[in-house]
């Protein structure tokens, strides 16, 4: 933050002091005043609906403090102290198991161990009142979130899957299951791992051989995984917006026609600690997942990332996504959610990819090369069946294999992988010719 942006945050900070000095001296309509005044030259700014609650309760209007609190909470769903002002206002209208409820939500947007003690005890003495134990309370609170699965397929990156694991544990959202599949690690991740054998949302499988790259994250997705959503977050990535479960969660149940929902991200460059935003994608909530399947990766429908993905276990299953014979099955599972439904978006940035030598995208064997455009081919199959326009397809699978293709020499370029560089012509020139032009005439003019 700059000194300027210090300074109107003192200046607001000011004013809404003076706005609770007027309230605490009861002059009401010059509090309301001002604050009319503070909303019109500062737009977004929640407290402004928190100070309209505590007006109008002290004026004893309670039918307006209530519309105040609600009407913030529309806007601003995870603002701690509106649900904490909503539940008080329940518990003084004598509406004990919503004001419960909405302690227990506020409760889920704060850490702070001495205002958490505080919200706990108000939650245990209405329990009290409703004649229900407290932890049976919680956890019928909690089931009556769907449950999201997340896994981590993990092989030998203890030093990151940690803040992985950690990133996840502090989401806001209650139903969460966090599967940690160790792919036989050898540097102790084991060990690791025992610090979280008391949670009780950490479930640890270890396989008894090793299965590699893919085939551990598809054997956990169809084996351990029950959650009606899933996020599958790789062991080296993690998440920053601790309420973007919740976002994406109540985005999809308001929308039952989306297959999944996504996110902006930020990319980490390991060797040179950059962190920088990948870019800055706005788009509507909603979008048409034909129309997206057909234009993946084009200006109007850009890329997503697997790490802020989440979708229906249901529809992935259904269209046994996590088994292609192929190292790039993020592509597929992507791909093939958006033959199922439409794409949800939030525009926020929740979470951030490393860029180290060990990523897989370094390291792709040159030998799946083949079997990747392969499975292309048999998924633009699966969409003919599935579109509803057949000849919107013309073009697709060549746009797909070429963008592949491109990407493959990108990486190769950039690690002077000459014998990788030449391995990618010969096979775009046997199966893709016209490709293979168009990459030759790329690398002539440095347009990769």
């Amino acid at each position: 933050m700059n000194s300027g942006d210090q300074n109107i945050e003192q200046i607001k900070l000011r004013i809404k002091t003076d706005i609770y000095s007027l309230i605490e001296r009861g002059f009401y309509s010059e509090a309301l005043n001002t604050l009319s005044e503070y909303n019109k030259a500062v737009i977004d700014d929640p407290d402004s609906f928190v100070l309209e609650g505590i007006i109008y309760y002290s004026m004893k209007e309670q039918e307006k403090a209530l519309a105040a609190i609600q009407n913030g909470l529309r806007r601003y769903p995870f603002h701690k102290e509106l649900r904490f002002n909503l539940a008080f206002l329940f518990e003084e209208r004598g509406y004990i198991e919503q004001a419960a409820y909405f302690y227990y939500l506020a409760l889920l947007t704060d850490t702070d161990n001495e205002w958490s003690n505080n919200v706990n005890e108000r939650i245990k003495n209405l329990s009290q009142k409703i004649g229900e134990n407290y932890s049976d309370l919680v956890t019928s609170w909690q089931q009556q979130f769907p449950k999201i699965s997340v896994i981590i397929p993990a092989y030998n990156q203890k030093v990151y899957l940690k803040q992985t694991i950690d990133s996840l544990l502090e989401q806001s959202y209650p139903n969460v299951e966090v599967i940690v599949a160790d792919d036989c690690s050898t540097d102790g991740t084991d060990q690791m791992m025992s610090e979280y054998s008391e949670n009780s949302k950490i479930v640890y499988k270890r396989n008894e051989v090793n299965l590699g790259p893919g085939n551990n994250g598809s054997h956990a997705f169809y084996h351990y995984a029950d959650g009606k959503y899933v996020l599958i977050i790789n062991h080296d990535d993690y998440l920053i917006d601790p309420h973007y479960f919740f976002k994406a969660i109540l985005l999809m149940e308001e929308n039952p026609d989306l297959s999944m929902v996504s996110a902006n991200v930020k990319r980490l460059e390991v060797q040179t600690g950059n962190l920088t935003n990948v870019e800055n994608i706005i788009m509507e909530p909603t979008i048409n997942g034909e129309n997206y399947f057909l234009k993946y990766e084009t200006r109007d429908y850009p890329h997503l990332y697997i790490l802020s993905t989440i979708f229906k276990r249901e529809n992935a299953t259904r269209m046994d996504c996590h088994t292609e014979k192929t190292k790039c099955r993020d592509l597929f599972i992507i791909l093939k959610l958006m033959l199922t439904g439409d794409v949800g978006f939030i525009n926020d940035y929740v979470g951030v990819y490393r860029v180290h030598p060990g990523s897989i995208s370094f390291s792709l064997p040159p030998e799946f090369d083949y079997p990747t455009i392969n499975e292309l081919e048999k998924l633009r199959d699966v969409a003919y069946e599935k579109l509803s326009s057949k000849e919107k397809l013309n073009g697709w699978l060549e746009d797909r294999v070429y963008r592949y293709l491109r990407w493959r020499l990108q990486m190769l370029v950039s690690q002077d992988d000459y014998t990788g560089i030449q391995n990618i012509i010969v096979l775009s020139s046997k199966y893709y010719p016209e490709i293979c032009n168009l990459l030759l005439q790329n690398i002539v003019h440095g347009r990769l």
